[in-house]
Formats: C-alpha cells, sequence, structure tokens
C-alpha cells in the first residue's frame, strides 16, 4: 500500500504547515516529517546517505500513485513532495522519463498547467492594476487642471468685478451729495452699500427729489448700519 497518500491526510489532520517557503515557519514541521518518513519508505541501508534514501523513498511514493489518487492534485503538500524528490534526483529530464505515462506525471503536468495559469491571472491582475493606476493618476491630473481652470476662471471673474466695482466708486465719490443720494437709490449692478467710505456718505444731501417709495426702498437698503448710514436713514425717515 503507497504510503504518500496517508502520510499527507495525517499531517493535514495534524494541522501542519505545507506551504513550502512559508514566512512564519518555513514549514519545517512537514519537511522534517517529510523526509524522516521517506527516508524508512525508501528501505535504504545507512552507508548510501540519507539523501538517497530520502530521495528513493519519495519516488517510491510517487510512482505508486494510482489514477484513483489524482484528486491528490489540490493537497496541500503534494507540490513540495514533487519538489523534493526533484532536487534529490541529479538529472531533470531523468526525473522526467521516471514518472512519464504514472500518475505522478499526470499530477506533474496538471500542477505545471496551474502554475502556468496562477502566473497568467497575476501578470492579467498586474496589467490591470497598472492600468487603473494609469487612468487613475490621467483622471487626477485631469480633475486638477479643471480646479485650476475654475480657479483661473473665478479670479479672472473676481479681477472683474473689482474693476467694476472701483469704476461705478470713481463715479459715485465724482458726484455732488445729492446726485449720490440719487446714484444710491438707482446703484448701478446691486454695489454693496459696505464700499462706500464713511466720509462719502451723503448725510447732509437734500432729499427732497426722492419720492416716498425710493425713501422706503433706500431705508430698507441701508438696514440696520450704523454711524454715518444710521444718520442718512434717520433723515430718510423723517422728512416724508
Amino acid at each position: 500500500m503507497n504510503w504518500l497518500p496517508g502520510f499527507l491526510e495525517t499531517c493535514r489532520r495534524d494541522h501542519l504547515c505545507m506551504t513550502r517557503h512559508c514566512t512564519t515557519c518555513g514549514g519545517q514541521a512537514f519537511l522534517k516529517r517529510l523526509r524522516d518518513r521517506a527516508a524508512v519508505e525508501g528501505d535504504v541501508v545507512a552507508a548510501s546517505g540519507a539523501r538517497t534514501a530520502v530521495g528513493h523513498g519519495l519516488i517510491i511514493g510517487l510512482l505508486a500513485l494510482e489514477p484513483a489518487d489524482r484528486h491528490l492534485v489540490a493537497a496541500p503538500g503534494l507540490a513540495w513532495v514533487i519538489e523534493e524528490a526533484r532536487c534529490r534526483v541529479d538529472d531533470e529530464v531523468v526525473f522526467e522519463s521516471m514518472l512519464r505515462g504514472t500518475t505522478a506525471g499526470w499530477i506533474v503536468a496538471r500542477l505545471q498547467a496551474m502554475t502556468i495559469e496562477a502566473e497568467r491571472r497575476r501578470a492579467l491582475r498586474r496589467r490591470e492594476f497598472e492600468r487603473r493606476g494609469r487612468a487613475d493618476r490621467t483622471r487626477r491630473r485631469r480633475r486638477a487642471w479643471e480646479r485650476r481652470v475654475r480657479h483661473q476662471e473665478r479670479l479672472a471673474a473676481k479681477r472683474d468685478r473689482d474693476r467694476g466695482l472701483d469704476e461705478a466708486m470713481a463715479d459715485y465719490r465724482a458726484r455732488s451729495p445729492e446726485a449720490r443720494v440719487r446714484w444710491l437709490v438707482e446703484r448701478p449692478g446691486g454695489f454693496p452699500l459696505d464700499r462706500i467710505p464713511e466720509e462719502l456718505v451723503p448725510c447732509d444731501a437734500d432729499l427732497l427729489m426722492l419720492t416716498r417709495a425710493e425713501r422706503r426702498w433706500l431705508i430698507a437698503a441701508i438696514g440696520g448700519r450704523r454711524r454715518a448710514w444710521r444718520r442718512l436713514r434717520n433723515r430718510l425717515g423723517r422728512e416724508r
């Protein structure tokens, strides 16, 4: 009876790590148990050396695999057993020829195909990751460019708005007090009253030219502003 399937099942039940090159334990417990068991199954005299005994035992186990054991292709540790046996045969061609036409040979070919497929999927995921990375970088650059464009547009709009306010303020400054009151009533472009300095508020202007509706509108526009604006609002409220 072949020792290999039962050995792998026992190691699985014992929860041994059978991952080759495991970054935590290196699979040393499984490897030691495998070599000890293979040396026993190799049935080689001690004078021939442990390496020969282990390799012979591994080959015996692999060659004794039957078609019913093909399910072991997915068993943890079997790939490691094959690699351990491969390392103990001097010639790769000899190793392949020994397994050719056997269940072990089918398993080796299947594992190689699975390795190639896994590498293909990794390469595909890597290319997809790189493609997404390029797309993300392109998207970030486009968004940064759009933000810069919007910022420049806002700055340009602000400059135009400030230029218009400066021109309106210059026009207001050049007027007489009565003309300033009329200008406030008409307020071109919704000019903000807070930009008008205290000394330019027409508190002493003649308000007789204003209608009741214009007075009420100007009082509402002045709102709760203080100092010179309050004085102008009080005059607008009294002289109706």
